[in-house]
């Protein structure tokens, strides 16, 4: 109404039916001065650490903003607030890992709306394992929908919200050096069998390497170590990276064992009862943030094995320490030789 600055004026309203009959209802009418440089943010991002949220948004009219985090949609349980004056980015810093958090922003002005956005922190390295009882850990989602590995390198997505397929137990005292508990799976008929990690940042020194490390094994039991059958050949585990929050899965970013001579793959029947331990190096993802796959399953009908990973782990390791094999006593001399597996 800047039009009417300094005039007397009366203001009418009018309702009218063309037919029919209704009713309007009109409440808290004010007449009252506002900041003609006030507009909302028109979209808010966020970009996630282990121990820090970035948020970057699009504002109109003037730039002062008032941004917010908090652990509640309410935003009753704020954990920090900042005034913006120049700039439409922000960092939140000290902040929990693997902790879901709610972001907002406005202008700061009376007549402002906030816009909302929801997110969750990274997990960092070291990882420690996830299956430590009997209570699916909540940030692993699971997937046992008939979607195969192709078909996710093709762009299908893989499911979170399933709650059987892989299950926790104890392990078995039959399976040597496995202890504690084991996520598992029944490998049978047509079962396809998903779960994947929560986001992760591969977060490490520059001189380090880092590996998903984990123990495996594989029996026709799944309540004492017996030696699986593989009575056909399209039973598969895979191993897949995601380096965009789980979107897309790529060719690239996959390591497979299957039961194909010749394929090109790992040997998934080289994985016994015995537990064996299954490492990934993930040295080229320093520094990014990726989400792990972990599928097990079969297109048709045939084998009835069932699979156990147990102690799972993300951390720095020495490339060079490979150990000693061939090692020789001369019973003669008390002479010791031994060859070394990487640096002396």
């Amino acid at each position: 109404m800047n039009a009417y600055r300094g005039e007397v004026v009366k203001i009418a309203f009018v309702t009218y039916a063309v037919s029919g009959s209704g009713y309007f209802h009109m409440d808290d009418i004010t007449i009252h001065t506002y900041d003609a440089q006030c507009g909302d943010a028109a979209k808010l991002f966020t970009t996630v650490g282990v121990n820090s949220v970035t948020a970057n948004w699009t504002i109109f009219g003037k730039q002062n903003a008032i941004i917010q985090i908090a652990t509640d949609a309410a935003f009753t349980a704020l954990v920090d607030s900042a005034v913006i004056t120049t700039g439409t980015t922000y960092t939140f810093t000290g902040l929990q890992q693997a902790t879901n958090y709610y972001v907002r922003v406005k202008q700061d002005c009376d007549d402002a709306e906030w816009i909302v956005t929801s997110c969750r922190t990274a997990t960092g390295i070291p990882y420690a394992n996830p299956f430590t009882s009997g209570t699916w850990p909540v940030d692993w989602g699971r997937d046992n929908s008939n979607i195969t590995p192709a078909s996710v390198l093709n762009g299908a997505t893989i499911g979170e919200s399933a709650t059987s397929g892989w299950s926790l137990k104890t392990v078995p005292s039959s399976f040597t050096g496995m202890t504690g508990y084991a996520a598992y799976c029944n490998v049978y008929s047509t079962k396809k069998n998903w779960m994947i990690s929560p986001t992760i940042l591969v977060n490490s020194d520059p001189a380090d390497h880092i590996r998903l490390s984990f123990l495996m094994a594989v029996s026709k039991s799944s309540s004492s170590a017996t030696a699986p059958v593989y009575t056909d050949t399209d039973d598969m585990f895979a191993i897949m990276i995601s380096q965009d929050g789980g979107n897309t899965w790529t060719q690239a970013d996959a390591t497979i064992w299957d039961c194909v001579a010749g394929s090109g793959n790992n040997s998934l029947t080289a994985i016994s009862e015995i537990p064996q331990r299954v490492s990934v190096d993930l040295t080229s993802y320093r520094n990014q943030t990726i989400r792990i796959a972990i599928f097990a399953g079969s297109v048709t009908s045939g084998s009835d094995n069932y699979v156990f990973i147990n102690n799972l782990t993300i951390d720095s390791f020495d490339p060079n320490c490979g150990g000693l094999s061939d090692l020789a006593i001369d019973l003669d001399t008390y002479t010791a030789s031994w060859q070394y597996n990487g640096t002396q």
